[in-house]
């Protein structure tokens, strides 16, 4: 059996990457500096796990008991606000940790990295993504994140290993069983609309009169199982030193869109009004995904509003405070 390493095996996204590796018949090795917890599903889908900083030294004999290639590194911080306002935890977890694992990475024969990356790279000033856009992120994690690729792209030709950064848009939806979904303080419309409605809360929509169909803005969301597709596709794909590639939907759902669907696809009802725009937002910020296709034999499965609005309902059900 091919075993695969997996760091934040208890995220959000790395919860269903595992399930996803599992799925595909791989072995599953967690590391994760918070343990999976009582109750949880995190450790169904390993079948070792460590409660380890991902730059832990004693990585190394773990990768070597059980031969791994293949690393697939979703541990880091991963909020842009937060990394404005405390840029050195940034700094230290997402490009400091980073070294040091990629050091244990190669002092231990790992052949192939598969690294979540995001959107942040980017920066502002575009309507569609495609990934030979010059990079100019504008936050510290867009920048830490911007880092850990050019780091992997230099070890990857130096010490003969292949990566694959994947560059997120908004993750959103949750596992189809409800067995993961995202914790923690909602990061997006999706996520927000879906825990308010649920408490019987309203919503207030940014800005109704953008240049777009319905006014309000766009924005490309991808679901998390096609997100972990991703990355299990990404383990084996024909790469020869670095790339990156982007994992979006490659459609814009408007946020007037969100509301209306959590209302029509849940049992809930979120009363929405219109207030002012936020200061610089963009009308339309959508991906172009054909390199996914063409690289990773991929697409989205499970993104489209349906699927994304039921499935974040089942979960935020029962895991809403």
């Amino acid at each position: 059996m091919e075993y695969v390493l997996v760091t934040g095996y208890t995220g959000y996204i790395g919860s269903h990457i595992c399930k996803q590796l599992k799925q595909q018949g791989y072995g599953v090795v967690g590391v994760d500096r918070r343990p999976p917890g009582i109750g949880t599903n995190y450790a169904k889908y390993v079948d070792r796990f460590y409660v380890w900083n991902y730059s832990d030294s004693n990585l190394e004999k773990v990768i070597k008991q059980h031969s791994i290639k293949t690393v697939i590194h979703t541990a880091a911080t991963s909020l842009v606000g937060p990394s404005v306002k405390d840029p050195q935890t940034y700094y230290n977890n997402n490009v400091v940790d980073m070294s040091k694992f990629l050091t244990i990475c190669k002092n231990t024969g790992v052949k192939r990295i598969v690294y979540s990356s995001s959107a942040a790279t980017y920066g502002d000033g575009h309507e569609i993504f495609v990934e030979d856009i010059v990079n100019n992120p504008i936050s510290p994690y867009g920048r830490t994140k911007m880092i850990g690729e050019w780091m992997i792209e230099d070890y990857c030709r130096a010490y003969d290993m292949s990566a694959v950064a994947l560059r997120y848009f908004n993750v959103c939806g949750a596992d189809l069983d409800a067995e993961f979904g995202q914790r923690g303080k909602p990061s997006h419309i999706i996520s927000v609309g879906v825990t308010r409605a649920i408490r019987g809360e309203s919503i207030t929509i940014n800005g109704n009169d953008f240049d777009t169909t319905d006014g309000t803005c766009e924005r490309d969301y991808v679901h998390v199982i096609d997100v972990a597709r991703a990355n299990v596709a990404a383990v084996s794909a024909d790469i020869d030193a670095f790339a990156a590639v982007n994992i979006g939907s490659g459609v814009g759902y408007s946020n007037l869109q969100i509301v209306q669907s959590i209302n029509e696809y849940t049992e809930y009802d979120l009363p929405y009004d219109f207030g002012d725009a936020r200061p610089g937002d963009p009308a339309r910020l959508v991906c172009d995904n054909t390199r996914a296709k063409q690289l990773l034999n991929w697409q989205p499965e499970y993104s489209d509003l349906k699927t994304v609005i039921e499935t974040a309902a089942a979960w935020h059900k029962n895991n809403t405070v």
